[in-house]
């Protein structure tokens, strides 16, 4: 078990070196028109940990993740070549 996210222990155990580096999503291939939406909705964080960090149930806090927002460069990347746009 690990406390916290677990996706750089996994990276370690798997002995991926370059883990760090941001990969864009790439939704090409979701079947986008058949999801049972009023419109498109796709799954994305744009960052990990909590911006306020100040709840006592928190387990960010209590687990002593820092706020890591992705640079809105990055977000936005290939807004464009993104399904439906």
């Amino acid at each position: 078990m690990i406390a916290g996210a677990g996706e750089q222990k996994l990276l370690e155990l798997l002995d991926v070196k370059d883990g760090k580096t941001f990969y864009p999503p790439d939704y090409n291939g979701f079947p986008v028109d058949q999801y049972l939406s009023p419109g498109l909705i796709l799954p994305y964080s744009s960052a990990h940990g909590c911006y306020w960090h100040k709840c006592s149930f928190c387990p960010e806090k209590a687990e002593g993740n820092t706020y890591l927002p992705l640079k809105v460069s990055q977000v936005t990347k290939n807004y464009k070549s993104w399904p439906g746009r």
